[in-house]
Formats: structure tokens, C-alpha cells, sequence
């Protein structure tokens, strides 16, 4: 009996490593994660955030995206420098000329990936805001990681920040 235990127990740490390992190894198909922010479904589960201009999707807008006095070109470039400093973040597709970029960010412990895909947009007269939708790939729930995420990446743009909403 205590050999069957012994079995069994070893059988689920090797499957919780399997398990960790194919998570960890997980493909980032920029066809399935790199999507406009603006267009993209809204998660049927609580695992994910979205930022943007108000009416300026269908989808649900978690919160509203600030007006900048700035050009979207820089405030592209000034946000994916700032993007490629954070800890276990790299860009999986798009460019800061293109205005649209999608970032894999992975969890400190589990390394699970979450996607946040940006998009700049030019508002006119001088003015532009940004459109950011962050999401986990596994799990259900997130406990507010990317709602966090989302306001603490576009923070950094507050230099360049006019209003709080258009």
C-alpha cells in the first residue's frame, strides 16, 4: 500500500511539472494575441482589463483612456521603451511606427503568459490617447493583475497627459 501511495504521489509531481513546463513553453501566435484593443471580444471570464477613449469601441471599457498633448508616434515609442524595461515582458508583434503593439508579460512564480495589446490613436487637433486591452491566457480569474498592469504602464505617459477623458 505504501508503494501505491508513494507511486501515485510521485505521478502528480511529475504531471505538476509537465503541467508547469508546457505553461512555460506555451507558443505566442501573434495571429490569436495581437488584436486591436478596440475590436477585440471581451473575455466571458474576470481576467482581463480594457482601456480606452470612451465610445470608441462596442466592447466593454473597464476604464477611460487619458487625452494627450502629443504626438502618437512618440507616445508609442515612449510606451514601448517603457514596455521592454518590465520584468518578463517581450513583444510578440508590432511595432511603434505600425501604432499598434502586443507584449506576452508572464507571472513572477507561475510564469503564466497574459497578453496586453496597445493601440495609439490620433484624436485630431493635436491630441491622441491610447486604447490598451490586457488579458490572462489561463485561469479564470485574475485578482486584478491586469487592471493593475494597465494602470501602471499607461501612468507613465502621464507627462504627456492633457485630460482624463475625451
Amino acid at each position: 500500500m505504501k508503494m501505491i501511495i508513494a507511486v501515485f504521489v510521485v505521478g502528480l509531481v511529475l504531471l505538476g511539472y509537465l503541467i508547469s513546463f508546457l505553461i512555460a513553453t506555451a507558443p505566442h501566435d501573434p495571429d490569436v494575441w495581437h488584436q486591436d484593443p478596440l475590436i477585440a471580444t471581451t473575455s466571458e471570464t474576470p481576467n482581463s482589463f480594457r482601456m480606452a477613449p470612451s465610445g470608441s469601441t462596442q466592447e466593454r471599457i473597464d476604464a477611460i483612456a487619458p487625452v494627450y498633448s502629443e504626438n502618437v508616434f512618440v507616445l508609442a515609442e515612449a510606451f514601448h521603451e517603457f514596455a521592454l524595461q518590465q520584468r518578463a515582458t517581450v513583444p510578440i508583434a508590432g511595432l511603434p511606427p505600425e501604432l499598434m503593439m502586443t507584449y506576452v508579460q508572464r507571472t513572477e512564480k507561475l510564469k503564466l503568459p497574459d497578453y496586453i495589446s496597445v493601440k495609439f490613436i490620433d484624436l485630431g487637433d493635436g491630441t491622441s490617447s491610447i486604447a490598451v486591452y490586457s488579458r490572462s491566457r489561463y485561469g479564470y480569474a485574475d485578482l486584478g493583475v491586469n487592471r493593475a498592469r494597465v494602470e501602471r504602464w499607461v501612468k507613465t505617459l502621464e507627462t504627456f497627459e492633457v485630460t482624463t477623458g475625451n
